[in-house]
């Protein structure tokens, strides 16, 4: 089985309705049934990133093979 990974990033701030957690909910179980993604990468700076990862926590509970990880985004320096 190949693995994928789905990486999410998105704005500071957003307003979040119950429409659109029911549609990212879909969208993050969807990829993990039909597109084997088992790796899911978050920021940590932005409302979007910080509800995809609630949503993909809750969906752990059902499918506990699913990796969360946390990438930094901030580096010391950058010519």
């Amino acid at each position: 089985m190949n693995n994928n990974v789905c990486c999410f990033f998105g704005h500071r701030t957003i307003e979040i309705t119950d429409n659109l957690k029911l549609k990212l909910h879909g969208i993050i179980k969807k990829l993990i049934i039909a597109k084997n993604v088992d790796t899911f990468l978050f920021g940590s700076k932005s409302e979007f990133n910080t509800l995809c990862l609630e949503l993909v926590t809750a969906l752990k509970e059902k499918y506990p093979d699913i990796k969360r990880i946390y990438i930094r985004a901030e580096y010391p320096v950058i010519d």
